[in-house]
């Protein structure tokens, strides 16, 4: 029978057996270090990747406070009055569709018309062009 101090050793003497057995990420660790050891220009070349990363991880979190900054400006009635128009008509609702302003009405009544009195004068700049192939026809 085994005592518990001979237990105790044993689960030592395993552990002693396990660290010795390296795992495969540790061995690739340590054949990275010797080949740095052996080679001092890829360990420049890995400090600056190192910092280039830790350089643009620092922008992305500022970029995004301001980003985060102007959300959050955009909520408290401040901004452009531009803004602040296009928030009030996006709220704006009427039987589950957005209501139009008079504006985007009298926009779309406009273009209506100028696309009408552009067809008309295509229209008649067609009838003309037949007209004088005729002529050239006869």
């Amino acid at each position: 029978m085994l005592s518990s101090e001979d237990a105790k050793k044993d689960s030592d003497s395993k552990r002693s057996t396990d660290v010795s057995r390296a795992s495969p990420s540790s061995q690739r660790s340590k054949r990275h270090e010797s080949n740095n050891n052996n080679n001092p220009g890829s360990k420049e070349a890995a400090s600056r990747r190192k910092s280039k990363k830790q350089h643009k991880k620092s922008l992305d979190d500022s970029n995004r406070s301001k980003r985060q900054q102007k959300i959050d400006n955009s909520t408290d009635g401040c901004g452009s009055a531009r803004q602040q128009q296009q928030q009030k008509n996006s709220f704006e609702k009427g039987s589950g569709e957005m209501i139009a302003s008079a504006r985007t009405v009298r926009k779309s009544a406009e273009s209506l018309e100028r696309r009408s009195s552009r067809r008309e004068k295509n229209r008649s700049a067609e009838k003309l062009v037949e007209s004088k192939l005729q002529k050239v026809k006869r």
